[in-house]
């Protein structure tokens, strides 16, 4: 049986769940909103549990599936993949550079250490 509280601890726990789920899926909208298809994230994680498979076996699957561009979140972050190399190019080198400064580096690189997805400052522009 449930546990005895006053209906207002009831209320404030109900409130305080709703509003911990919309904060967990607030941003889980925005790629539907666009029309771009990817995979159903979860709240709070994302689409990050589907990365159990492997980076390289999602997006392969996530391409297969959708096509040259999906929409997949980590955690409540929007990140937009594409395999269209002239899109690559132009939001990474020409178009965008100054926007997309420095990305996310994971220090998991190797050999790709100078790879333009994880180039930073002044890297960017020399491809």
């Amino acid at each position: 049986a449930l546990p005895i509280f006053s209906v207002e601890t009831w209320t404030l726990l109900v409130v305080f769940l709703t509003l911990l789920f919309l904060y967990g899926t607030w941003t889980h909208g925005q790629f539907k909103k666009l029309g771009i298809p990817g995979p159903k994230p979860l709240p709070f994680i994302g689409t990050f549990h589907e990365y159990r498979k492997g980076i390289l076996d999602v997006d392969m699957e996530c391409s297969k599936k959708y096509g040259k561009m999906w929409g997949i979140y980590d955690g409540r972050v929007p990140v937009l993949a594409t395999m269209d190399p002239i899109l690559i190019k132009s939001i990474l080198v020409k178009e965008c550079y100054t926007h997309f400064t420095n990305r996310r580096n994971f220090g998991l690189n190797g050999p790709l250490d100078a790879a333009i997805t994880v180039a930073q400052g002044d890297q960017i522009g020399r491809a």
